[in-house]
């Protein structure tokens, strides 16, 4: 952002960058043993992501593939496992749900450093760069004052949501995400494979552990947000284009590439049936146009450093172009208009009770299933009583409303 501006463009790019990162890891993983299904994969990659996936996720799994990476391929020491736990502590200070994947790359290193000793020095490698880069990013907060709030979210919070989201949710969410058709294809392709590589037993045995660790923890963390899903999509992509190759493999190039086409078109069909053409219709109304009318708006009034800015209804984009915090640690539209565990709406009533400068309402035709009338309530009582309009504005993609406290 400092170097190209506080703009949705900034976070495309930084989506792009991080998902040809993680291809070109994925490709790293699946060329050591099938060249044309190393092709296939990395070409389904991207299309799943964009389907199931966030900027977040694109970042955490540039991270995680770089680890697996590591852990897969070239010839394994204790540097390599090392600089895998390097990645694997840069994504779980990203989000901490990726000590699960730590579990999966600490299978991998351990069944492929082969002896005892090697095995237990490659482990205590990982082991201790692991807790690297998550150790300074919590120093980050120590040093900025605010490490009871880290661990309440972190933490706390992280563990009690985990109960408070039922399973059979979760599992509705995971349904619409991962493309059951492609399943099908990946469980019976399996079944099917007659590795013909020495090490390719090995490594179709490693890449199942990998994707059963990432489905347990789904599980284990009632993931009932579709994003989610999408670590399992580079284990899964593996198993299926290694699995239709090797099938296909004693009948000719010819036949093996078509074979990979049909199952890629079958996937790709069933990602967007299942959930993309759902996606593309309900896009988020944001731009940049918007943002940057809003920005205008702020700027106009004399806004100070030490103001605050609350953003309902809408991602906090504001704050950023704005370079204005959020009131409370709490801030974003679904933990304040949705009854989430920990903030709802005592977080909503803390942010607006804390009398923000502004208040932005993004799209305030456009509300949220989850809001109920209190919610609501509140927002319009606030508004009403303390605040007056100052600025609004609408784009072909959106509208928006800016709130000034009133002296």
């Amino acid at each position: 952002m400092a170097l190209l501006g506080p703009t949705l463009s900034t976070l495309k790019i930084v989506a792009v960058v991080a998902s040809s990162v993680a291809g070109a890891a994925l490709y790293r993983i699946a060329a050591t043993r099938d060249r044309v299904a190393a092709i296939a994969c990395v070409a389904l990659y991207p299309i799943f992501m964009v389907v199931c996936g966030d900027v977040v996720y694109q970042m955490i799994n540039a991270t995680l593939l770089v680890a697996f990476a590591l852990a897969f391929g070239g010839p394994l020491g204790r540097r390599r496992a090392a600089a895998a736990g390097l990645a694997i502590g840069l994504a779980c200070a990203i989000k901490q749900t990726c000590v699960i994947d730590a579990l999966a790359v600490a299978y991998v290193l351990w069944a492929r450093a082969g002896a005892k000793g090697d095995r237990l020095g490659v482990l205590a490698a990982f082991a201790a760069a692991t807790p690297i880069v998550p150790a300074g990013f919590f120093l980050y907060y120590v040093w900025l004052g605010a490490a009871d709030a880290f661990i309440a979210d972190v933490v706390v919070a992280a563990w009690r949501r985990g109960a408070d989201v039922a399973l059979g949710a979760a599992l509705s969410s995971w349904a619409d995400c991962l493309f059951p058709a492609s399943v099908v294809l990946i469980v019976a392709a399996a079944a099917l494979t007659r590795p013909a590589r020495p090490g390719g037993r090995l490594a179709l045995r490693a890449t199942a552990v990998w994707l059963g660790i990432e489905a347990a923890g789904l599980a284990a963390q009632r993931a009932g947000c579709g994003t989610y899903v999408t670590p399992l999509i580079a284990p899964a992509l593996l198993i299926a284009t290694q699995a239709v190759s090797a099938r296909f493999e004693a009948e000719g190039s010819g036949r093996r590439a078509a074979a990979l086409a049909v199952f890629g078109a079958v996937a790709v069909w069933a990602a967007m049936a299942g959930r993309g053409l759902a996606m593309l219709e309900k896009l988020p109304r944001v731009d940049d146009l918007s943002l940057r009318q809003i920005r205008t708006a702020v700027a106009a009034t004399g806004p100070r450093r030490d103001d605050r800015l609350l953003v309902v209804n809408g991602a906090a984009f504001a704050n950023i172009v704005t370079d204005l915090r959020p009131p409370t640690p709490i801030f974003h539209w679904a933990h304040i208009l949705c009854d989430f565990p920990g903030a709802g709406l005592p977080a909503l009533v803390a942010d607006l009770g804390a009398r923000p400068r502004y208040v932005v309402f993004d799209d305030p035709d456009r509300r949220p299933v989850c809001e109920s009338a209190a919610y609501a309530d509140a927002i319009r009582v606030a508004l009403a009583s303390d605040y007056s309009l100052a600025a609004q504005g609408r784009t072909e993609l959106s509208s928006w409303e800016l709130f000034e406290r009133t002296p």
